[in-house]
């Protein structure tokens, strides 16, 4: 399964603080296990703790996705991240920017992931070209395209890594989005 190019972020007229969930892949049933996922060059900006959540993945790999969350709100019970749960192999994370990584149990091959600080304008500001303060305000991918000499700029990248789909990143890769 893949999920490519996707953004999700809050559109006008949403009024609760805790809305809106990225990627989120439960296993409700006991040995049920999420395989070969590929997950790259998304945008979730999100007010909950769930980015890109995986339980029991199988030689899976996310790359390439800003995860952070909505500037102005608080989340209600953890900092927005990616997380891989539960059992499971093979899988790999690497060439993203989140607010915060999490891998209990399942623990991925990781290279290149950049952490910034959750609900902080000004690491929003160093890092992305125009982070959105509000809702509905415009494209996220010009919104958190990397700045010029920002952190993101520093980040090193793994050879042959995919790109997100919409932007340049210091990575080197443009893809339009549909």
């Amino acid at each position: 399964m893949v999920f490519r190019g996707n953004d999700f972020t809050r559109g006008a007229g949403t009024t609760g603080l805790n809305e809106g969930q990225g990627f989120f892949l439960q296993d409700n049933a006991t040995g049920v296990f999420y395989r070969n996922l590929l997950i790259e060059g998304n945008i979730v900006e999100t007010t909950m703790q769930s980015g890109i959540s995986i339980q029991n993945p199988l030689n899976s790999i996310v790359r390439n996705n800003v995860v952070i969350q909505k500037l102005g709100h608080s989340n209600y019970s953890n900092t927005t991240r990616i997380s891989f749960a539960g059992a499971g192999t093979g899988n790999t994370c690497y060439d993203n920017v989140s607010n915060a990584y999490d891998f209990t149990a399942t623990v991925p091959t990781q290279a290149g992931n950049l952490t910034i600080a959750s609900n902080d304008a000004g690491a929003y500001a160093a890092a992305f070209v125009a982070p959105l303060t509000g809702e509905g305000q415009g494209s996220a991918a010009t919104a958190y395209a990397p700045k010029a000499g920002g952190v993101m700029a520093t980040a090193s990248p793994v050879a042959g890594a995919l790109p997100h789909q919409t932007f340049v990143t210091p990575w080197g890769f443009v893809n339009p989005r549909p």
